[in-house]
């Protein structure tokens, strides 16, 4: 399997990542899920803003790649070889 180079958080928190044989892939970070589920259930004030805090949005890359398979990124752990199998090659 190919193996992890470069990890990045986008700015709608998907995240690219870059394997050894150059292909990308882009999958929605786990920050991302939980903006839509709270979204969806309605936690938001009147005027349409979610509660989260600014520091929900951009904690940090400090992305930490591990045998070239899994990455941590803002406190999530995520399977490189999964994201390679299931990961859009294209952001639309």
């Amino acid at each position: 399997m190919v193996k992890v180079k470069k990890v990045a958080m986008l700015p709608n928190l998907f995240v690219s990542v870059t394997y050894d044989n150059g292909e990308q892939r882009y999958f929605r970070s786990k920050s991302n899920d939980m903006e839509v589920n709270t979204l969806n259930k309605k936690a938001h004030n009147h005027a349409g803003f979610s509660q989260m805090t600014p520091g929900f949005y951009w904690i940090g890359e400090q992305p930490e790649i591990e045998d070239g398979r899994y990455f941590t990124m803002n406190g999530q752990r995520y399977d490189g070889d999964d994201i390679y199998v299931t990961g859009q090659k294209h952001l639309h």
